[in-house]
């Protein structure tokens, strides 16, 4: 596959090994070429690819924040099995949960008030967002 220096080209994914390759030319006329290779995974449960990144801020919803007893966490994709970890600003675990796709609840109503980071890891990476415990 060629792919000049304005052009993209996609297709949908598939499951297993897959390269691409692509020749870029300059105005001056010098060309590079590479081959990139990698293996896609379908999880078939989720419909999500293995190499979908889990630390876009993006990828979940927390709210109230400032939150009282329950914080409501959103997963909009999940790829394998994940947790809800929220942290005091010492870096000490308070809460620690499993994560599942969709609405999650937190319980923080033992927390004192202060400030908070909650974590959602999982195999593809980690995202933190700041909570408020009034």
């Amino acid at each position: 596959m060629s792919i000049s220096v304005g052009g993209a080209c996609a297709t949908g994914p598939s499951a297993g090994p897959f390269s691409v390759s692509y020749t870029v030319t300059n105005s001056n006329g010098c060309t590079n070429a590479r081959t990139i290779a990698g293996n896609v995974v379908l999880c078939p449960a989720r419909g999500i690819t293995n190499n979908s990144v889990m630390t876009s801020d993006n990828n979940f919803t927390m709210y109230p924040n400032p939150a009282n007893n329950v914080v409501k966490i959103d997963i909009n994709k999940l790829v394998g099995n994940g947790q809800i970890i929220v942290t005091d600003m010492l870096g000490k675990q308070v809460v620690k949960q499993s994560l599942s796709i969709g609405m999650n609840n937190v319980d923080i109503s033992k927390l004192t008030k202060g400030f908070y980071m909650v974590s959602i890891v999982t195999s593809e990476g980690k995202t933190t967002k700041k909570l408020i415990k009034e």
